[in-house]
């Protein structure tokens, strides 16, 4: 009698499971399906037949898997999928960057090797915090103290980089002049990561190359008489083109304030 009873319950719990909470069975597939297809959507229903074919096309084991369950597995499936495909993207689009990075650098570095660049102007600048009337004249204080040179004289410019405003002091034509040694001073970038600055017989050279879009590392070698001593720029270029180029030139110091005096050169070209 209790066996009986006992069996009685089972049959009637086998029966109130229904849809999504029944085991796959193949034999009443087709009506189980039928009873889930009124607890999810259109597109779930169509995923969990196909899933369910798969598998057992495959030969699969689908012994006490519930039609929630293959649903949670198909979710699962479906994340996979769609990280796999966002991290594929991301690497290509990683790719086109550097490779869009690349060819700018490589543009870049074919007009700064095209040319030899003759000194056109040359002065100091400094960041200011605003275009306030106070902020400009102590700029000029300062960059006038900073002006060493007897006799050379400066023009004052006002402007904005990196969404910061400047001060800008050029010096004059006649200390310019000197600079450049009567245009006879010249600078030419080789393909081979060299450069030679050259004004008569005397010649420094050094090696250069880009870390950025615009920006480039040089290291200058002096002669002898002057200990072979080396130094570390980084250029920050501001204009390049076939007739000029402008750049920021900041020696690479650990022990300097950030934002202090730049020094700005623009450069024109000489035939080569």
């Amino acid at each position: 009698m209790k066996k009986f009873i006992l069996l009685l319950l089972s049959i009637i719990c086998i029966s109130c499971v229904r849809g999504l909470d029944k085991k796959y069975q193949k034999a009443t597939k087709v009506e189980d399906l039928s009873e889930v297809a009124e607890q999810i959507t259109p597109l779930q229903l169509i995923q969990l037949k196909s899933y369910v074919s798969e598998l057992e096309s495959n030969g699969a084991s689908l012994t006490d898997k519930t039609y929630r369950k293959l649903l949670f597995e198909i979710e699962e499936i479906e994340y996979k999928k769609a990280l796999k495909i966002e991290e594929e993207l991301t690497e290509e689009t990683k790719r086109v960057e550097e490779e869009s990075l690349k060819a700018r650098i490589t543009l870049n570095s074919d007009m700064l090797c095209s040319k030899k660049w003759i000194i056109s102007a040359f002065g100091l600048q400094l960041t200011i915090p605003n275009n306030s009337n106070e902020n400009i004249e102590l700029a000029k204080t300062i960059l006038n103290k900073t002006n060493y040179f007897k006799g050379v004289t400066m023009s004052f410019v006002l402007g904005e980089h990196k969404n910061r405003s400047f001060v800008r002091g050029v010096f004059d034509q006649k200390f310019t002049s000197l600079m450049s040694g009567n245009r006879k001073k010249t600078k030419e970038y080789f393909e081979d990561g060299t450069f030679v600055e050259k004004l008569g017989d005397e010649e420094y050279t050094g090696t250069w190359e880009f870390i950025s879009e615009n920006e480039f590392e040089e290291t200058r070698f002096f002669p002898e008489e002057r200990l072979n001593k080396k130094e570390y720029f980084t250029i920050e270029i501001l204009n390049l083109s076939e007739n000029l180029f402008s750049f920021y030139e900041m020696e690479r110091d650990p022990y300097a304030e950030v934002d202090t005096i730049r020094t700005y050169f623009e450069m024109d070209t000489a035939e080569k």
